[in-house]
């Protein structure tokens, strides 16, 4: 599994070099599915949150990821160099 992760992480960082200002939409095809992003994203969130912003969703409105909410889809943007949303 963190195996995996970690190429999905590795892929992140290519795609944004390519298409610079582009967001990545995901969700799981079924709830347990997306539980299963969300216990991974929050396992490695401090890592994450030092390259990209992430959002969660709850009743289609985004938020800014926390540890611990049941999200239903989510949302990542890569920070630019100085640590801001492009």
């Amino acid at each position: 599994m963190e195996k995996v992760l970690a190429t999905v992480v590795q892929t992140l960082g290519v795609f944004f070099m390519e298409f610079e200002g582009a967001k990545v939409f995901f969700k799981g095809s079924t709830p347990s599915r997306t539980r299963l992003y969300r216990i991974i994203i929050a396992k490695f969130h401090k890592d994450f949150k030092r390259e990209y912003v992430i959002f969660g969703f709850i009743n289609n409105l985004p938020e800014i990821f926390e540890v611990g909410k049941a999200y239903e889809a989510f949302l990542i943007e890569k920070k630019n160099n100085y640590g801001e949303r492009h």
